[in-house]
């Protein structure tokens, strides 16, 4: 899987979730997450990836340290299917998800994007 993504990246709060998504050429993920007092709880959703992969979640802090916080294995006939993970890292020390297999990333989601840059307005 070649490693460019989307340009832009929705994300927004609802009920205390918030949700991102970025996707590569084939595979995608959907990341939705809650604070908790131990930490962030997590839910993935996949698309684009073959049944059998066996995949990797990991979160990365502000700080740069990847954590892994969960796998699976991508099961037939299963795409609706939301994979649980969590961290003890809270909501505000996520920078980025990635979901990995066989040490390619497969996926990466963004924690808190940017607002999309205007070009500055010009005086006359």
């Amino acid at each position: 899987m070649a490693a460019r993504g989307t340009a832009g990246c929705p994300c927004w709060e609802s009920a205390g979730r918030r949700r991102g998504i970025q996707l590569r050429d084939r595979g995608g993920a959907t990341v939705r997450y809650t604070a908790r007092a131990w930490g962030t709880q997590l839910e993935v959703h996949v698309t684009g990836i073959l049944s059998g992969i066996i995949c990797r979640f990991w979160v990365t802090t502000s700080h740069g340290q990847d954590i892994a916080a969960g796998g699976w294995a991508i099961a037939a006939g299963q795409q609706h299917t939301w994979y649980p993970a969590s961290t003890p890292v809270p909501v505000s020390g996520l920078r980025s998800f990635e979901v990995t297999s066989v040490g390619k990333t497969l996926a990466t989601v963004l924690a808190h994007p940017r607002p999309p840059r205007h070009a500055p307005t010009r005086s006359r």
